[in-house]
């Protein structure tokens, strides 16, 4: 199991791990059935749908296990799993993934001025995170600062139809944290 090489703990891992599981669930499962999921934990019987429910979830639940192993076994190779996120979206993803957040700055396109992203390269010199996240592309002037800066910029899927895809492209794409 990863840890998180700048003082976390395997509890701090584990809680992110859940959460990472209960939103894809919720995900797939829609909100209803999620909360009846929940509920169905040892009422399988009572709740209407329950093994059915239990049954259907056990797949995907798998496939989460299998893709949170693979994950894991890649980022242990890295060195450095310290990323910036410029996204308010990404929270469950760096936590689930186990990475350690150095900084974020989600502000809009318009705000980064030439300025403001010498700044951001001098910032990401300083704190020389694995990579720098978000959720969509970010505009060139941008792109180019963390380019400058050594840092590589990962884009996060956070929006398809396929909530497992969806993690599965994220997983790979952060794996390139351990070829640096």
């Amino acid at each position: 199991m990863v840890l998180r090489r700048q003082g976390g703990h395997l509890r701090d891992h584990l809680r992110g791990q859940h959460a990472l599981a209960h939103r894809f669930l919720a995900q797939q499962l829609g909100p209803g059935a999620f909360a009846q999921f929940l509920g169905g934990q040892g009422l399988a019987g009572r709740v209407q749908g329950g093994p059915r429910l239990q049954a259907n979830a056990a797949a995907p639940r798998q496939q989460l296990l299998s893709l949170s192993a693979q994950s894991e076994a890649r980022l242990a190779a890295a060195s450095n799993v310290a990323v910036f996120s410029l996204s308010d979206r990404l929270d469950y993803l760096v936590s689930g993934f186990n990475l350690g957040l150095v900084g974020g700055d989600a502000r809009e396109d318009a705000a980064w001025t030439p300025e403001a992203s010498a700044a951001f390269a001098q910032q990401l010199k300083a704190l020389q995170p694995a990579a720098v996240l978000h959720h969509r592309e970010v505009p060139p002037a941008l792109a180019q600062a963390v380019q400058q800066a050594s840092v590589r910029l990962i884009v996060l899927q956070t929006e398809g139809r396929d909530p497992l895809g969806d993690l599965r492209t994220n997983a790979e794409r952060l794996g390139a944290i351990a070829q640096r």
